[in-house]
């Protein structure tokens, strides 16, 4: 782990994982992973006049770069986020100017650390038996958060994917990691559909 990387507070954020670094490391690769094209996908939505779509990106990266200690892109994606909820198209260029710049430095920095992903869980670390139940539980939970267009939905999903380790599993969520990045909620509402009726259970509760 560097000494300081640009546009995030260090000390502050590894406090947070006490002290583990390679717990960090991780969060940093899934930071590259899922938001690595933000910058451009956010000009496309305010391009296309996506404001649900842009706000929903914004909140989004609030939360996880605040995780991060990127406390620029914090502030910026949170002011970015006002503006988008209230549709003030007065104060968004400036808004967006401000994000883009702090988002660029941090997305920079990272791509220049020797971030790795981690190993490929073998068989016989599998967790041998799925609790049923308690899975279908976190996919009705992420259907509902989807369907309510909730930006929560994307931890839900990280707890779903530590949950489902088997190998028959990571197509499907490989395809509803990107849908849910790119808020495509029709796909994930369908992937998560598929993944309930598999098994064997009604979509909703009770």
């Amino acid at each position: 782990m560097p000494k300081a990387i640009p546009g995030i507070d260090l000390k502050t954020a590894l406090a947070r994982v006490n002290a583990d670094t390679g717990l960090y490391k991780k969060m940093l690769l899934g930071f590259l992973e899922k938001f690595g094209s933000a910058g451009h996908l956010m000009k496309q939505y305010l391009h296309e006049s996506q404001w649900e779509a842009a706000y929903q990106l914004s909140h989004a990266l609030k939360g996880v770069s605040g995780n991060i200690g990127a406390n620029g892109v914090f502030q910026c994606a949170g002011k970015l986020c006002e503006v988008l909820e209230a549709k003030a198209t007065a104060p968004l260029p400036s808004a967006l100017d401000a994000f883009l710049r702090q988002f660029s430095i941090v997305n920079t920095a990272l791509k220049g650390l020797p971030l790795e992903a981690p190993p490929p869980v073998s068989p016989a670390d599998q967790i041998e038996a799925l609790d049923p139940a308690a899975t279908v539980a976190m996919l009705r939970d992420l259907l509902e958060l989807l369907e309510k267009r909730n930006s929560r939905a994307m931890n839900a999903l990280q707890a779903l994917k530590d949950d489902l380790p088997e190998p028959r599993f990571h197509d499907r969520l490989k395809r509803l990691d990107s849908a849910v990045y790119n808020l495509d909620y029709k796909q994930s509402i369908a992937i998560v559909a598929q993944l309930i009726q598999e098994f064997n259970m009604p979509l909703k509760k009770g």
